[in-house]
């Protein structure tokens, strides 16, 4: 059985029972694990990468409810994109980066600090999906270089990550019946939001922290989406996930669930909608993220 989505997990008896399940039963795509039984060899970065990511439906932060999942466009960015690392790290909240190739395709100084961060990021548990080359609208194109956009970038962070991303976000949203298609045929998964702040606004800078609040508070969760490469994100970032937590509080000590911050795993869904399994890592990460909660809130579990 799967974990009901938009609740969340009781204990920890509960999640080792639910992880032993995932583990015999549930993973998904596992009719596509040629490995031997009872290989005790590493699965293959790209091989993990497909597990979780690819041929999903399209995310839209609808999927689910008292979950929160957070997004960076646009990056890497050598000034702000390891401020924004740094707060989300201290806080133990995950994210997903939706990276340039221009940030990190060439030999200058500033591709190759580009080159370094997202090892950084990918080794430090933070998602990486692609974001194209040169940021461009892809339905103002034609569809070669679309297609070149898309598939390039993802062959140069291969070079980088070891393996290609699976999560895709078109720039500005936009695409083409034709560009819709090669996604599938490349097996990687749309990903887009429901709570947008508009952080490029200089008019939104100052009241970013309570927008995006609100946001997540009103619609009970979502995906956000903001840029790694705004220093009004970078500086608002900290109060947003203060003021979350104490919203949580107040949330939890009226008898409401949390809404918690977790990866998108938790709203990705197979080709017919169902939920796709969570794996039990990232499972364990979040009821750990909960019991923190608790102890925060000094409410008892």
């Amino acid at each position: 059985m799967e974990p009901a989505r938009g609740t969340v997990l009781p204990g920890m008896r509960a999640l080792q029972l639910i992880s032993l399940v995932w583990l015999l039963c549930c993973a998904p795509h596992a009719e596509a694990n040629t490995r031997e039984p009872g290989s005790t060899a590493p699965i293959p970065q790209q091989e993990l990468e497909d597990m979780a990511w690819a041929r999903g439906d399209k995310v839209t932060g609808a999927e689910v409810v008292n979950y929160v999942a957070f997004t960076f466009d646009d990056g890497p960015e050598p000034e702000t994109t390891p401020q924004v690392l740094a707060i989300l790290e201290a806080h133990r909240v995950p994210a997903a980066f939706f990276v340039v190739g221009r940030h990190f395709i060439g030999d200058s100084p500033a591709a190759l600090e580009g080159a370094r961060l997202l090892r950084s990021m990918s080794a430090a548990g933070f998602l990486i999906g692609n974001h194209t080359l040169a940021h461009q609208s892809l339905a103002k194109q034609p569809f070669a270089r679309a297609a070149a956009s898309i598939t390039d970038n993802a062959l140069e962070l291969a070079k980088i990550l070891g393996y290609e991303p699976r999560l895709f976000r078109p720039p500005y949203g936009a695409m083409t019946s034709k560009t819709r298609k090669l996604l599938r045929e490349r097996g990687d998964t749309l990903v887009r939001w429901n709570i947008d702040p508009k952080d490029f606004r200089k008019a939104r800078q100052n009241t970013l922290q309570a927008y995006v609040v609100k946001k997540i508070l009103s619609k009970k969760g979502g995906i956000v989406l903001m840029h790694d490469t705004k220093a009004a994100t970078a500086h608002a970032l900290e109060g947003i996930l203060n003021d979350l937590q104490s919203a949580n509080c107040q949330r939890m000590a009226r008898g409401l669930p949390p809404i918690l911050p977790v990866s998108l795993h938790y709203f990705m869904q197979e080709q017919d909608g169902s939920a796709r399994a969570v794996p039990p890592e990232v499972m364990k990460t979040t009821q750990n993220s909960l019991e923190a909660l608790h102890k925060a809130c000094q409410i008892d579990n």
